[in-house]
């Protein structure tokens, strides 16, 4: 693969979510294959409104992950993070982790109750 025209080589690695990918250090972003999210048993679904995608994976019909990618100029950005009770922005985590910190580390359950979400 060439970045700013430079020959970059790749490795094969494990990745938790998408099992086996192709690792090239030097790649200026990370891309994942749409078609191959679905051949490994993702549903994705297309946001037209906020042009979006939302990938989710099911293990025993529950949500074991949830990723969601916004459109940033050309390209689509992962944005989230998510679990089987809770999808937030990027943006929110980081505030919710700046409130965790602050009110003296309390668990995610009251974290939770707090924030009514």
């Amino acid at each position: 693969m060439g970045f700013n025209g430079k020959i970059s080589v790749g490795t094969t690695s494990k990745h938790k979510d998408f099992g086996q990918v192709l690792l090239v250090p030097n790649a200026p972003r990370n891309l994942i294959s749409l078609s191959k999210l679905i051949d490994d048993g993702w549903d994705v679904k297309y946001n037209s409104i906020n042009d979006s995608f939302t990938t989710v994976k099911y293990i025993n019909g529950k949500i074991n992950r949830r990723l969601i990618f916004v459109r940033v100029g050309p390209m689509y950005e992962h944005v989230n993070a998510c679990n089987e009770t809770v999808c937030l922005t990027i943006d929110v985590v980081n505030k919710v982790k700046r409130l965790h910190k602050n009110l003296g580390h309390i668990s995610d359950q009251h974290l939770i109750k707090l924030l009514d979400i």
